[in-house]
């Protein structure tokens, strides 16, 4: 059995639309050891839009906008993500996972492509089981410090890696694998 955890970012996101910009993910084994580690970045063909709900200034994204231009379109790595998201022999874990498995869905919808189909668990909900607190959702920024997981936010591959190693931590902390 592999682990793959992964990461999306986007240049907006919408009721009807998300444009990924990042697709980052680490494929590990069962001792969380990495065996792969990659960042896939696209030109989400449309401007940045980065506005938290309120209108206000939201997240910051580690990259050069205009870099993105140079980057292929999201059809163009379809099929590498598919296959690494619905292979059989692996586990995929995110971090509010819902929310990448909406903007891959939207992305699909966008460009005419079938939708990934695959099963998939979340740190976030992990996290609050352990916690016995399920009055607020927590950001992985917040768990990481929480577990002592250093990483930079909103890099899509170092978010990614940073899931796995809150997975790993919460694992440690509760005795018990994945």
């Amino acid at each position: 059995m592999k682990y793959v955890f992964f990461d999306i970012e986007c240049a907006c996101v919408y009721k009807s639309v998300a444009k990924i910009c990042a697709f980052g993910y680490v494929v590990a084994d069962e001792k969380f050891n990495v065996l792969e580690r990659e960042e896939i970045l696209l030109n989400p063909k449309g401007k940045f839009h980065l506005t938290d709900r309120k209108g206000g200034q939201g997240i910051v994204l580690p990259y050069e906008y205009e870099d993105f231009k140079k980057y292929p379109i999201f059809p163009a790595v379809y099929k590498k993500i598919k296959a690494l998201l619905e292979d059989k022999e692996s586990m995929v874990c995110g971090h509010a996972t819902i929310n990448d498995v909406n903007y891959l869905n939207l992305e699909t919808r966008r460009f005419k492509l079938p939708s990934f189909q695959f099963r998939f668990y979340d740190t976030q909900f992990f996290y609050m089981n352990c916690e016995n607190s399920y009055s607020r959702q927590f950001g992985l920024q917040t768990i990481a410090e929480a577990l002592g997981v250093d990483f930079t936010p909103h890099r899509a591959v170092d978010d990614a890696y940073a899931t796995m190693r809150v997975c790993e931590a919460i694992c440690k902390r509760e005795e018990t694998d994945m």
